[in-house]
């Protein structure tokens, strides 16, 4: 069994980032910040208060987004992608596919910067997916993506390699 290690310079450098967004939007979202700031846009009350409510929200989706690159980087460190003789295991974000079968995929291909794995039945993956899963891969669908969909930002390897190797684990199934 192969697997795809976390590269965990880029995880820090993220991490890092994020924590600075995540900080400046629970400051926005929670301080007095006309107090600091002299700008006449927050002279009035309900764009004052429009702004807090958006940091607010800014300061959850940070927040969470922090909360999934730790996840993954501590548990699944040196296991973001597995790989054995039947089958793939995606862990590399929240929107992963999880155990994929080789005899599931139809067809791998890079598109920008995804390596998008099309399925013989998507309905049938689909349904074995959680609920808030299948919602951000039909999202991935409406965007021009396959439902499942890999980026290497955090990964040690390239997409051209991961295509390659797929295909090849494709192949050996026929």
């Amino acid at each position: 069994m192969k697997n795809v290690k976390c590269n965990v310079k880029q995880c820090i450098i993220v991490l890092i980032l994020g924590v600075l967004l995540f900080l400046m939007c629970c400051f926005f979202a929670f301080c007095n910040f006309r107090n600091f700031l002299d700008i006449s846009i927050f002279n009035s009350n309900a764009v004052y208060y429009v702004f807090k409510i958006f940091m607010l929200f800014s300061a959850v989706f940070f927040g969470f987004g922090l909360f999934l690159l730790v996840r993954a980087a501590t548990f699944y460190k040196d296991k973001m992608l597995e790989f054995s003789d039947t089958y793939l295991v995606d862990n590399s974000s929240f929107v992963c596919g999880g155990k994929i079968d080789y005899s599931e995929i139809e067809s791998v291909y890079i598109q920008g910067l995804f390596l998008c794995i099309k399925f013989r039945n998507e309905e049938q993956f689909l349904s074995r997916q959680v609920f808030l899963k299948r919602v951000f891969m039909r999202l991935n669908k409406k965007m021009g993506y396959d439902y499942v969909t890999i980026s290497n930002n955090f990964l040690d390897v390239g997409l051209v390699e991961l295509e390659s190797l797929i295909k090849e684990k494709i192949s050996q199934q026929n």
